[in-house]
């Protein structure tokens, strides 16, 4: 966890020293490891594809 958190802030700062000035738009986006009415792949896959993201990060836990 402390590797992710420790990537996307050096991502965000590389992105903001040497990135373009445009209109940049970062999403971060919790996940939980259980569907539940609210909040199942379904609803995760229409986010993504409304936001059709150039870019995804992914933490996968070793064990």
């Amino acid at each position: 966890m402390k590797n992710s958190i420790l990537f996307a802030a050096l991502f965000l700062l590389i992105n903001n020293a040497f990135g373009q000035r445009a209109n940049t738009e970062v999403y971060i986006i919790g996940n939980i490891h259980d569907s539940v009415p609210n909040y199942n792949p379904t609803i995760l896959l229409a986010i993504m594809n409304d936001i059709k993201p150039d870019i995804i990060l992914h933490e996968v836990d070793r064990e």
